[in-house]
Formats: C-alpha cells, structure tokens, sequence
C-alpha cells in the first residue's frame, strides 16, 4: 500500500511540476511577442537565442528597426498548445502580421517610377523611403501562420531558438524573399 500511494504522490509531483514548466514557457512567448507588439524589437530578441552580440535576428540596420518595429506593432498571437520535456520545448502559436513582401514589391515599384517614370533628378531616397514604406504598411495586408516554435532552457531561463520559421513569419514572408534574392545574386 505504501509503494501505492508512493507512486501516486510521484505521478502528481511530475503533474505539477510539468504545469509549472508550460507556464514559464508561456510567460517567455508572451513577454517576447508583447515586446514586438510594442514596437520593442531589441526587447523582444532577448527571449531569442542564436542571434550574434551586437546584432539582431533580422540582420537589420539601427535605421530599419524603426520601420520594421511599426511593422511588428501590428503583430497578432495566439499560443495554441505547449509540449515540455525537461530543458526542451515547443510552442505551437498562430501569427498574424502585416505582408512585409507586399510592402517591399510596392516600394520597389514606386521607387522604380518616381526615379525612371517621373525622371525625379536629385530625389532624396532615403528621406521618402520612410514616409513610403508607413504608407504601404498601412495598406498592407495581414499573414496568418501557424508556427512551432522551440525553446530551450539556458543557465535556468527559457529561451526562444532563432529559427528561419520564426524569422520568415514575423517578416510575413520577407525574410524567405530575401535570401532567395540573395542565393539568386552570390
């Protein structure tokens, strides 16, 4: 009868401790998607592992953070289900975010006609780029997509891992768009 009660008394430790695991894991997403809804790219990346010292996960520079935060403001979640297993998870969210490839085809249009249609001499393409790119963000539509996203659990914290899922759906598709160019130049 001991060994009974023993092993019930175990099964429900590991049931608590299980719980209290999803919970943090949770807390992590929540805190680093609060922080891309708040415009807070830098703060959100700090929940992210694999990304090198000084940089970010995009590979942005300091002026595009601006734009791309504005981006990510708009950014929607749902966290669908949590698996734990010791110092590993996955969280399976649903993402809605502004089509950022729909953005860059615009602004690659309208750059291309203001400077060979409108033959505009002496246009000024990084004051306007600002002002194009907040224009055709609001007119942008929105990406739904389902992604898993793993965690890992370092020094005592859960960490989400960089991924080129997570990158790709945060950008709505532009980071994929980009290294395909990329892979296409080199």
């Amino acid at each position: 009868m001991k060994k009974i009660k023993l092993l019930i008394l175990s099964a429900i430790i590991m049931i608590l401790i299980s719980g209290c695991a999803s919970k943090d894991v949770k807390l992590v997403v929540e805190k680093c998607f609060n922080q891309y809804q708040a415009g807070n790219i830098l703060g959100a990346e700090k929940f992210i592992t694999d990304i090198p010292k000084g940089e970010n996960m995009m590979g942005l520079k300091q002026e595009d953070l601006v734009l791309y935060s504005k981006a990510f403001s708009k950014l929607e979640y749902n966290i669908s289900d949590i698996s734990v297993s010791d110092d590993k998870a996955d969280v399976s969210i649903n993402l809605k975010v502004k089509n950022l490839s729909e953005v860059n085809g615009k602004l690659i249009d309208e750059i291309f006609r203001l400077a060979m249609v409108d033959n505009k001499s002496g246009w000024d393409i990084e004051a306007e780029m600002p002002l194009l790119y907040e224009r055709f963000l609001d007119d942008a539509g929105m990406i739904e997509e389902n992604i898993s996203i793993n965690l890992e659990k370092i020094d005592n914290e859960w960490k989400i891992k960089s991924s080129m899922d997570l990158k790709n759906a945060l950008t709505g598709g532009l980071y994929s768009d980009y290294w395909v160019e990329k892979e296409a130049v080199d």
